[in-house]
């Protein structure tokens, strides 16, 4: 029977890593049909581990893998560095089954965050991405940059035993945030030019006939969300997307089994505290699921009680999480919403979010609108329309919403996806109504 030590908040393998065995086994599958994968889902849900967990798989059956994590990339120049730098790392490491030495293999890309480059395809107009100061030499062009990379990834994948390669590339769009970060209406439309060219860059490597490289995508901002709003879905073929979902009550409980063997219990996890953590939680993210039972077994220890924790016991717990004191296991959901957004979307979003962890039951979309149109009344109502509609469909690629389904169908009626972040939400999120200025004394 599984045993599982409580750990969470960070990418977890190997034995800390629980179930999942479908999701890596089709992964698995996805990586020898050559199949390159987007893993779709919002975030908290795993996605991080389940990559990690599928380059150890490969990289047992004789894969070379390299994993980049583009998440503190804010510049061009940065995400080159970055994709450099791994490239090199994974080199140094295998240096004795290189056919060439590493200084050699490495030449074609050295220097890239220094350089500039033009590319051109028939769908946009030439573009040029990069702050070298020669912006001279065809030898610049993302072609030519293309090229230099697929000759070295297929150097990697030929040196190892399967002569196969896997790429796992991690939060590409919260890079793209970044650089769309705090800039002028100028400047972000040509940042969005400079992104466009980067994804037909990438797409360029997959599609070359030639390649025994498996890509293998996964961020904590949709990446198929932003093309599609964006505009940028074009650049995106050949990358087919893996959605990951919660688990079932059937794995919840089977995790909960092996917390509790983990904490040295004897017997079966209480049936009725099981139920309640299932029916308090309802998105079964195992995030949200060892986080209240890491709650609830603190409070009974510190109860210094060996009776079995009950459903009253798991309410406690959630009340709880819900106090100060565990504002920094939630805090990020809402933070992150400023790094990630223009200014005038955040608000945007938080108002939304405002107005919707008010209702537990649901609040339709012509009643979000009217919040946000009401907290912004300075703004056009057919633009701010749209973008109140794409801005939805974020929220819900990113796990803050769900539409409420009637008769098996999605409805244009909207609740937080986690009642545990909706009620963080409604206790420490919500907009301060001004006071009143005070009357004048007569």
């Amino acid at each position: 029977m599984s045993v599982l030590i409580n750990q969470y908040g960070s990418p977890v393998t190997g034995d800390k890593h629980f179930n999942r065995v479908i999701e890596k086994r089709q992964l698995l599958d996805r990586a020898q049909n050559g199949q390159h994968t987007n893993l779709a889902a919002a975030r908290r849900t795993g996605k991080t581990s389940l990559m990690r967990e599928t380059l150890n798989a490969l990289r047992t059956q004789g894969w070379a893998a390299i994993e980049i994590d583009f998440s503190k990339c804010h510049t061009m120049e940065s995400f080159f560095a970055d994709f450099e730098q791994a490239i090199e790392n994974h080199l140094k490491q295998h240096e004795s089954v290189m056919a060439s030495g590493v200084a050699a293999i490495m030449q074609p890309l050295k220097n890239l965050a220094k350089r500039s480059f033009k590319f051109s395809v028939p769908e946009i107009a030439s573009i040029e991405i990069g702050q070298s100061a020669d912006k001279q030499a065809d030898a610049n062009s993302v072609v030519h940059l293309s090229n230099a990379l697929s000759k070295v990834l297929n150097e990697i994948a030929q040196a190892s035993p399967a002569k196969k390669l896997v790429l796992g590339i991690d939060e590409l769009t919260v890079f793209f945030h970044h650089y769309l970060k705090n800039t002028t209406d100028e400047e972000h439309t040509t940042r969005l030019a400079d992104i466009e060219v980067l994804l037909y860059m990438l797409r360029t490597l997959r599609q070359q006939p030639d390649m025994h490289c498996f890509w293998l995508h996964c961020s904590s901002i949709g990446l198929d969300g932003f093309v599609e709003r964006h505009k940028m879905t074009h650049a995106l073929s050949g990358l087919t997307a893996y959605h990951l979902e919660p688990f079932s009550e059937i794995d919840t409980r089977a995790m909960l089994q092996a917390l509790w063997l983990g904490k040295q219990q004897s017997g079966d996890f209480p049936e009725a505290a099981a139920t309640q953590i299932i029916q308090r939680l309802t998105w079964l993210m195992p995030f949200f699921t060892q986080m209240l039972f890491g709650v609830l077994m603190d409070l009974r220890e510190r109860a210094q009680t060996s009776a079995p924790p009950n459903a009253q016991d798991v309410d406690a717990a959630y009340q709880e999480l819900l106090s100060v004191k565990y504002n920094k296991e939630f805090k990020h959901w809402h933070d992150r919403l400023d790094e990630l957004l223009r200014p005038a979307d955040a608000k945007i979003v938080k108002c939304l979010l405002g107005a919707a962890c008010k209702k537990p039951k649901g609040i339709s979309r012509s009643k979000l609108f009217d919040a946000v149109a009401m907290a912004h009344s300075n703004l056009d109502l057919t633009e701010l329309e749209t973008t109140v509609r794409d801005l939805l469909n974020t929220l819900e690629r990113d796990g803050y919403l769900e539409r409420i389904h009637k008769k098996g169908a999605p409805s244009q009626d909207y609740t937080f996806r986690s009642p545990l972040l909706r009620d963080y939400w409604n206790a420490h999120c919500q907009a301060i109504s001004p006071r009143r200025a005070p009357r004048k004394s007569k």
